[in-house]
């Protein structure tokens, strides 16, 4: 994970399992340790980009949170939630990757099954990010990561 903040400053990053006995039923996660609480710190850059490599943590369907405090404001803080481990399938592309559902001959089928699938997370980039050289950031995003669902598939996969 990484982001920006002051230079020079400590960031810690704390990433714990959402429910604890969930995450102890799961065989490779208990033995792991990844059900316990983990805090872990990194310094930031002269640019003030931090980078904290996180720990290996088995494939499962139990969620996390990861918590990130900059020591150069109490403000500096962000949460990530619902934040499962496993593969991690990265789609790109021009007009050819966008599909909206309405051109689907079984969109109302699929829209209502998408509620079957919770573990699967969904993010849209917009066109309007592009680049000649690496960004610090995404010019511009159609929808955060999410949980893919009845509503975020009927929302996200229909024309922009």
């Amino acid at each position: 994970v990484w982001g920006f903040t002051a230079p020079g400053a400590t960031v810690t990053s704390t990433i714990a399992p959402a429910r604890p006995e969930e995450c102890e039923a799961v065989p490779a996660l208990a033995s792991g340790g990844a059900c316990a609480t983990r805090t872990l710190t990194c310094k930031a850059g002269a640019d003030g980009a931090w980078r904290q490599a996180l720990p290996p943590v088995a494939a499962s369907t139990v969620a996390f949170s990861l918590t990130f405090a900059s020591s150069n404001s109490s403000a500096e803080r962000a949460e990530l939630h619902n934040v499962l481990f496993g593969d991690v399938y990265l789609c790109g592309g021009q007009s050819n990757m966008e599909f909206a559902m309405p051109a689907d001959a079984n969109a109302s089928a699929e829209i209502a099954a998408a509620d079957a699938y919770p573990h699967i997370r969904i993010f849209s980039v917009g066109h309007r990010t592009s680049s000649a050289t690496p960004l610090r950031d995404l010019q511009t995003v159609w929808e955060p990561w999410q949980v893919a669902s009845r509503a975020t598939i009927a929302k996200d996969f229909t024309p922009h």
